[in-house]
């Protein structure tokens, strides 16, 4: 379609010689795609932090406090071993 056409193009000039993000030095590149993918949506990426706890209301999650600070999300991707087993999908 037009539109799959047009997404293949701005990802060429965003990206260079490939629209396509592939691991050549190992899968370090995953989390460097998902991070490019995070930014360009204007999300917040948080590395090499801590993560004290996942702060809940009414039973849903809404943030992190990792020290002295807290990060605020509508949507909080981490590790299932930070999150009670009934929260995780």
């Amino acid at each position: 379609t037009a539109e799959a056409i047009q997404l293949y193009v701005f990802s060429l000039e965003r990206y260079g010689k490939s629209p396509y993000i592939y691991p050549m030095y190992g899968l370090g590149g995953m989390p460097e795609g998902f991070s490019r993918l995070c930014a360009i949506h204007g999300g917040t990426f948080m590395l090499n932090k801590g993560i004290d706890e996942v702060l809940h209301e009414n039973g849903n999650a809404w943030g992190v406090k990792t020290g002295n600070e807290v990060a605020k999300a509508p949507i909080i991707v981490g590790d299932p071993s930070y999150f009670e087993p009934s929260k995780t999908r």
